[in-house]
């Protein structure tokens, strides 16, 4: 690719999820170490028998995490993370409402301030879990990087997703809900385009 573009809503659907990924990462600051807090609840390799050590089903390695995010058209924002963690642990069709409770709680105590989620966050993981469950048709935790690596943006939503139509409305509700936080607002423009 000859141009090179930070923002995964500026990706067209027929781009490959592997070469945005490592485009973005030229560019960008996405290559870093994550907290210590936000390892444990999201990163599979804080693991027993699949399961992270704080029970919450949907972790993910840094590369696939990516991957998600180029799938569901979320950039980097704090409300774009919560989304794509919500929308990843609810597709597992494990999470329950302790456990979502439990996950919005930790998530805005224990994380450092920079990733400590607001009652923005909170409220938009719970949609994005019920998201998940509904609108995905596999566990995204479990989809083979090298797999997803290689298909369009297109392919991917059709074989992750049952229907990106609704997960578009999703987003509609998502920027009148939270009309003054600027993902919201490149989300509208993302969908209008």
């Amino acid at each position: 690719m000859s141009y090179k573009k930070v923002d995964v809503l500026d990706w067209p659907d027929t781009s490959i999820i592997g070469e945005v990924f490592h485009e973005i990462r030229k560019v960008s600051s996405l290559d870093i170490e994550f907290p210590f807090s936000v390892q444990l609840l999201e990163n599979p390799k804080y693991s027993v028998l699949g399961r992270n050590l704080l029970i919450f089903p949907g972790a993910v390695d840094g590369t696939l995490h990516d991957y998600i995010h180029i799938l569901l058209g979320r950039s980097f924002l704090p409300l774009d993370e919560a989304v794509v963690v919500g929308c990843c642990m609810g597709s597992t069709g494990k999470m329950s409402k302790i456990q979502t409770d439990l996950f919005t709680f930790l998530a805005s105590t224990i994380y450092p301030t920079f990733y400590r989620f607001t009652s923005s966050e909170k409220k938009l993981f719970e949609w994005a879990v019920s998201l998940g469950s509904t609108y995905c048709k596999c566990d995204l935790s479990k989809i083979e990087k090298s797999k997803l690596a290689k298909m369009t943006i297109s392919e991917a939503r059709d074989y992750c997703l049952s229907d990106w139509q609704q997960v578009l409305k999703f987003y509609k509700a998502e920027a009148r809900r939270f009309p003054d936080e600027i993902s919201s607002a490149r989300l509208l423009n993302y969908i209008q385009s």
